[in-house]
């Protein structure tokens, strides 16, 4: 099976006032499976209990014709793919992580590591990825593999906050970090010897943090092993 995003009319997202115990998103747009066109209409809510968060997405297609695609309903395979992600906490908490789904993941200021998203496309068998870390101090490790059944893509971040404990509202934010990202085989072709690797050092100062407006002052440097840097 094969699916293809070919518009997309409507995005939209929501929580509820009382602790963001349920927030959603969703959207509505065409799918072309196996030569069919299809209206689809997604929910892609969170529901969270504390810091246990279970990322859900609920596909409903319909096509003139053949009506509400069945196909989608028809094993515990197609439940099971309703489950996008199981978290505990967030970035910045002092232990987080994230398993399932990684969408938007950015490592440092995004040189090497933006957005990234381990599920491309809808297939069969998607991937599992993982994504956790934590703070002791001023100290944060962040860590994350794109797929849990598969060695590729995979990263490890250092950061520093030096200045944490200052009562300074800006500088104690300022955060020096290094960052290992490395693919170990970029082209899923296991006879390839094609990995490649590659450093990175940022130093950040969030500036302005609030849930309208984020704006950062920063550097960053990355080196491709053999290959350039930036």
């Amino acid at each position: 099976m094969s699916g293809l995003i070919l518009a997309a009319a409507l995005f939209f997202t929501g929580d509820t006032l009382a602790q963001k115990a349920f927030q959603i998103a969703g959207g509505l747009g065409l799918t072309a499976i196996d030569d069919t066109l299809w209206m689809e209409f997604r929910l892609t809510p969170e529901l969270s209990l504390g810091k246990l968060g279970v990322g859900l997405d609920l596909p409903l297609r319909y096509n003139p014709t053949y009506g509400i695609r069945q196909a989608d309903y028809n094993t515990r395979r197609d439940y099971a793919r309703w489950i996008r992600y199981l978290r505990w906490g967030r970035k910045g908490d002092r232990f987080f992580f994230r398993v399932g789904e990684l969408d938007g993941l950015t490592f440092g200021q995004g040189l090497l590591v933006y957005r990234y998203r381990n599920r491309l496309y809808e297939d069969e068998a998607p991937k599992v990825g993982l994504y956790g870390g934590g703070r002791i101090g001023a100290v944060g490790l962040e860590a994350f593999t794109g797929d849990l059944g598969r060695l590729g893509l995979v990263g490890l971040r250092l950061s520093w906050t030096p200045f944490a404990k200052l009562r300074l509202p800006v500088i104690r934010r300022l955060e020096w970090g290094i960052s290992w990202i490395r693919d170990f085989d970029p082209d899923e072709n296991r006879q390839t010897d094609d990995g490649i690797t590659a450093y990175g050092t940022d130093l950040g100062l969030p500036l302005i943090q609030n849930p309208l407006l984020r704006s950062t002052l920063y550097m960053e440097a990355g080196k491709f092993q053999g290959f350039g840097q930036g």
